[in-house]
């Protein structure tokens, strides 16, 4: 095995979905991530005891899939699609008589294309890592404004002035696009899938600074 035999599998993750029963209460169950308003927007205020079950299993997944002391980092370390259909697995989802997952489980989860759930598993990964989110977060807004800047027009009488201050901004654009890089991997690991569909909702300044104001809150889980 991959794992330490000597614990339980699955005893190193941040929050221990594996040992709370799937029908209980994860809002009391987990505290530490159900304060968040991600977490009761995903729940809703539905009162539905099925949908609130269902909704404890894709918590369960993504806690399987994304908790960077997971188990199956290990487990399947280059094949993500082995992993996200394992961590399903574990978190109680059945194949079908054709050995495949729901569509919209393999459509709308897999490939976090639903908003509700990419919004919990971005706060997941931001309580594991917050640091490294806030500074991803500054070095955008930095990029943003001084690409700004360089899109203003060269004064008449002053063109060297200007084209050098030109040349100053992109050479430190091209260093934040570089740490950029660096901080995302560090962030989002190997979820490309993830990564790619939060790049596209663009960083403004304007809402750079509320997903600062957002990121106040979060505080590192620890192990």
């Amino acid at each position: 095995m991959f794992y330490n035999m000597s614990d339980e599998r699955f005893s190193r993750l941040h929050i221990p979905v594996h040992s709370i029963p799937h029908d209980a209460d994860y809002k009391k169950a987990f505290p530490s991530i159900s304060k968040y308003p991600e977490f009761e927007k995903f729940y809703g205020g539905s009162k539905n005891e099925a949908l609130r079950i269902s909704r404890n299993a894709l918590v369960r997944y993504m806690v399987y899939l994304y908790d960077y002391n997971s188990d199956l980092i290990d487990e399947h370390p280059s094949n993500l699609l082995e992993r996200k259909e394992a961590g399903a697995v574990e978190a109680g989802f059945k194949r079908n008589s054709h050995n495949r997952f729901g569509i919209t489980l393999r459509e709308k989860i897999f490939a976090v294309k639903d908003p509700k759930f990419r919004s919990l598993v971005k706060m997941f990964l931001k309580v594991q890592n917050s640091t490294v989110w806030t500074e991803i977060v500054v070095t955008r807004q930095e990029l943003e404004q001084f690409q700004q800047i360089r899109f203003k027009p060269v004064v008449e009488g002053s063109e060297l002035a200007d084209a050098n201050k030109k040349q100053t901004l992109m050479n430190a654009c091209t260093l934040r696009i570089e740490r950029l890089e660096i901080l995302e991997k560090q962030f989002y690991r190997d979820h490309r899938d993830l990564k790619e569909a939060d790049n596209l909702e663009m960083i403004t300044p304007e809402n750079a600074m509320r997903l600062l104001a957002d990121e106040a809150p979060y505080h590192v889980l620890s192990n």
